[in-house]
């Protein structure tokens, strides 16, 4: 409606412009008619009447003349006429005009002259010479009120505005109606639909069925509609296909990692299983006395129990599940990750030690993602390191800047940093140790993709993984992860 009101009122506006302009035009064109036509009939009346007026004066002297003059005019008549001497005379037979202004009706001639054009009592006065043996003797004086002139004028201005305000009402009445029904609502439904897009409601169509510019418009707008759902569902389903993608990937990993845990674990469990055997064997000969026999099956249970949870920590790594964070201590994350990893440190004899400034420090975090992420990180080191090797890990706070980000100060973050006095990596190799599929390691011991899964993740937790290395003096890789609200509440 508002566009519908300023289209009124510029319409409007410009009626008003070209009616007053016309109507100033017409005024002054028919009042200049008016204006000819009264010194028309004034000129034509005063000669028509000269000669008579003339002859009866040269035959029957001035007051014969005068008594003509008087018979002619009519009280109804508008026009006055009188008989007026150019010499000193009584001030009926003097000009209503000074007479310093009818020195060419003295010398013959006529002349038309008005007095006091802009007021009510203006007059218009014309002046016939009345010639005798070459000499004028006297002039014919025709007088006429101006009054009906400005009352010709107000009628005329009168009329322009009643046109003007006629026009106006019925062109606001029509362009209020007309644009309501072909702009307004139309528009209104353009409006509506602009909205409903807004709110992510693309499928409702627009209510336009107009076939002008304003319906093209929405033909355009539901097009566009149609063009966004079916990208917005391509692009739902290739971003669906490729977190399921990275999910196996992730999945493929943690189950490659199992493997290779498993020659360690299978070790780990052979102790409790022989444990277990050789009690069982005893209690089978039956010969034990009833306390023996019941420390032995107590001893058969605690080994149960242990292989139960070595294999409970292993399924729960493979596992596959949905992302999802949650408040999570980072000290009993790392430890519960190095246990998992405790029969591979055993057989090569590592030295793993973990050190903290901090007791307590707690993150939103994806718990089984991370695990993910360190169990990369440790095997790594594992296989860099020689036997008997030493790693530490380490956490807490520690300023820092997101790698590529120029401007800005640096702000603090929770860290995890993995250190190892193995053999190092190339220079040209430590810039591309988080691309897909690329590894230093033999065939059939990794395929590339663990520190690159790694660095989505920790993409993902809104961090970034740091490389720093020499080669023969080990490597450090750190994990830097944004610290939430949980963890500024406690500290």
């Amino acid at each position: 409606m508002k566009l519908t009101i300023k289209m009124i009122a510029i319409f409007i506006l410009g009626i008003v412009i070209i009616l007053c302009f016309d109507g100033y035009l017409s005024m002054q064109r028919e009042v200049s008619f008016f204006e000819q036509d009264m010194k028309k009939d004034a000129a034509v009346f005063g000669r028509a009447i000269a000669k008579p007026v003339l002859h009866t004066w040269e035959r029957d002297g001035l007051d014969s003349a005068l008594e003509l003059i008087s018979e002619a005019n009519r009280e109804d008549n508008p026009v006055k006429i009188r008989l007026i001497l150019l010499t000193e005379c009584e001030a009926k037979l003097r000009p209503i005009i000074p007479q310093s202004e009818l020195t060419d009706v003295a010398e013959g001639r006529e002349v038309q002259v008005t007095r006091e054009r802009d007021s009510r009592n203006g007059l218009y006065c014309s002046y016939i010479p009345l010639t005798q043996n070459k000499q004028v003797i006297g002039a014919i004086e025709v007088s006429e009120s101006l009054s009906y002139l400005n009352e010709y004028h107000d009628a005329t201005v009168t009329r322009i505005q009643v046109l003007t305000a006629s026009l106006v009402l019925l062109g606001t009445i029509y362009i209020a109606l007309f644009g309501y029904l072909l702009i307004g609502r139309p528009l209104q439904s353009l409006m509506e639909r602009v909205r409903a897009i807004s709110s992510g409601e693309m499928r409702q169509e627009a209510l336009v069925h107009a076939k002008d510019e304003l319906g093209e418009l929405a033909s355009a707008l539901d097009e566009m509609c149609q063009h966004i759902v079916r990208a917005r569902d391509e692009l739902q389903a290739e971003s669906n296909a490729h977190i399921d993608a990275l999910e196996q990937l992730r999945h493929t990993d943690r189950l490659q990692t199992v493997g290779r845990l498993a020659a360690g674990i299978a070790h780990e469990l052979g102790t409790p299983l022989n444990v277990i055997s050789g009690r069982a064997g005893l209690i089978a000969k039956g010969s034990l006395p009833p306390d023996l026999i019941i420390e032995s099956s107590h001893i058969i249970k605690e080994q149960s129990d242990r292989m139960t949870g070595i294999i409970r920590q292993l399924l729960d790594f493979a596992r596959s599940r949905t992302p999802k964070r949650h408040a999570t201590e980072l000290r009993i994350l790392i430890e519960q990750t190095i246990k998992l990893l405790d029969p591979l440190v055993r057989k090569k004899k590592l030295q793993l030690d973990l050190t903290s400034q901090l007791n307590d420090l707690r993150l939103m975090l994806d718990t089984g993602q991370i695990q993910q992420v360190l169990t990369n990180l440790f095997v790594n080191a594992f296989h860099a390191v020689d036997v008997g090797g030493h790693i530490t890990v380490e956490y807490g706070r520690k300023l820092g800047r997101p790698a590529g980000q120029q401007s800005g100060e640096d702000q603090v973050y929770g860290f995890i940093a993995v250190n190892d006095d193995g053999v190092g990596i190339q220079s040209d190799d430590l810039r591309q140790v988080f691309e897909p599929f690329f590894t230093t390691k033999d065939v059939g011991e990794g395929t590339g993709l663990g520190l690159s899964i790694a660095y989505g993740i920790i993409q993902e937790h809104q961090g970034w993984i740091e490389a720093v290395s020499e080669p023969g003096h080990g490597s450090q890789f750190t994990i830097f992860l944004p610290l939430d609200e949980i963890e500024d509440a406690q500290t």
